[in-house]
């Protein structure tokens, strides 16, 4: 019955509003600027969308969509249609500039729910970990452990009123990103090439007696602090005081052990959840956030296929639980590469290693140990020069790998 109604809604529009267009003009009408246009927009994608491309066995499917605040209007209308189109119901985003409340409005409107990447904040005047030149992807910031929770907490607060104020309830919030990757977190320390043979990715002894381990863990507990802010606000909100609170995605960062080559210590997924649990993470949060990118080697080959199932359950999913026996996870990045710059693409593939990659899951799924998955990423930034090598919605339209990223009937 909703659907007739929803085509009803839309067969009035039509003649009077055109749908794409109808979101277009939202900057542009006059006294009244996106009751009818909105509604029109909403009753096309409701009557025309398959709920099985978003959601299955209360698994939300979705994309990451970094950015948004620096799209122009036009651009935010581009990237909803494209949104659109292809039936997308979640995205992950962050709050940049005041367009960051636009576009969330927008999508919102449209049946789109975010997962908002929230911010953790710092004093002025806290330590910053320089930045190499010669290592470019290890981003200046301060440790974790100097974040502060008044601050994360009141910008957080200050965020989400503006979001309830517009009446947007969320999919999740998600604080933080990557933690235990020291490209995100200032408390890892940077060492000059060839000067750390003795690096590792850490495992849970290695952040209870490693020098290092001790100041990365010290972060850790910081941030279990961080969390319990957040929830205060959440428990506390108008609209949103049940959308999950998921510890900020952890990156796969593979087996433990030593990485004599590498220039820097890593900690583990399994060994920061099991740290942050021993200091009340699961009294904080409702899921763990999780990032992989699997290899792409071999595709449609057995024995690489095997290879990446063994990896996904060992070093990535092996903490998530159902609710009542731990926490399930949220997927909020993953991805295969795809460099081909052509229209059109040679996407085979990667579509085998996506539809591969769902298949992984099913287990998961039915188990309940997973409850999300956000592909990195829907699309390029805007003015690229070349394309992100992650993104699925290439030469104006969703490539073959990309409908199946965001297909969750694949995961029955």
């Amino acid at each position: 019955m909703k659907k007739l109604a929803y085509a009803a809604i839309l067969l009035g529009c039509l003649l009077v509003v055109p749908l794409v267009a109808g979101l277009a003009r939202t900057q542009a009408a006059a006294k009244n600027p996106q009751q009818n246009s909105t509604l029109c927009v909403f009753a096309g994608w409701m009557a025309t969308s398959s709920p099985s491309l978003a959601q299955f066995n209360g698994v939300v499917v979705g994309a990451d969509i970094p950015g948004v605040g620096r799209l122009s209007a036009d651009q935010q209308t581009e990237l909803l249609n494209s949104l659109h189109e292809y039936g997308v119901r979640y995205i992950r985003a962050w709050i940049g500039t005041d367009a960051s409340y636009d576009f969330l409005k927008k999508a919102y409107a449209v049946g789109i729910r975010a997962d908002l990447t929230l911010y953790l904040v710092s004093p002025p005047g806290a330590p910053k970990r320089p930045k190499m030149p010669d290592m470019p992807w290890m981003f200046s910031g301060a440790p974790l452990s100097a974040a502060d929770m008044d601050l994360t907490k009141s910008t957080f607060q200050t965020q989400l009123n503006k979001l309830e104020d517009l009446g947007i309830e969320l999919a999740a919030f998600e604080l933080g990103n990557e933690q235990n990757n020291p490209s995100f977190n200032g408390e890892f320390t940077l060492y000059p090439e060839d000067a750390c043979p003795r690096c590792k990715t850490m495992d849970l002894n290695d952040l209870k007696h490693d020098p290092e381990g001790q100041k990365i863990a010290a972060g850790f507990r910081n941030y279990v602090k961080l969390l319990a802010a957040v929830k205060d606000v959440r428990d506390y909100s108008r609209l949103n005081r049940h959308t999950p609170i998921l510890l900020g995605g952890l990156a796969d960062q593979g087996p433990e052990g030593p990485t004599p080559r590498s220039r820097t210590n890593r900690v583990s997924i399994n060994a920061a959840i099991e740290y942050m649990r021993q200091y009340g993470l699961d009294d904080v949060v409702d899921a763990y956030g999780i990032h992989t990118y699997p290899s792409a080697n071999g595709p449609g080959q057995p024995a690489a296929a095997a290879s990446r199932r063994e990896k996904l359950e060992s070093y990535a999913l092996s903490e998530c639980r159902p609710e009542g026996q731990g926490k399930p996870c949220w997927i909020t990045e993953w991805g295969f590469e795809n460099k081909d710059e052509s229209c059109p693409i040679n996407d085979t593939a990667r579509a085998t290693l996506v539809q591969e990659f769902m298949a992984d899951l099913r287990p998961y799924v039915k188990q309940k140990r997973v409850a999300g998955l956000l592909y990195y990423t829907w699309q390029t930034d805007f003015g690229a020069k070349h394309e992100e090598p992650h993104s699925i919605y290439r030469c104006g339209s969703l490539t073959d790998s990309g409908k199946l990223a965001i297909d969750a009937s694949l995961l029955k």
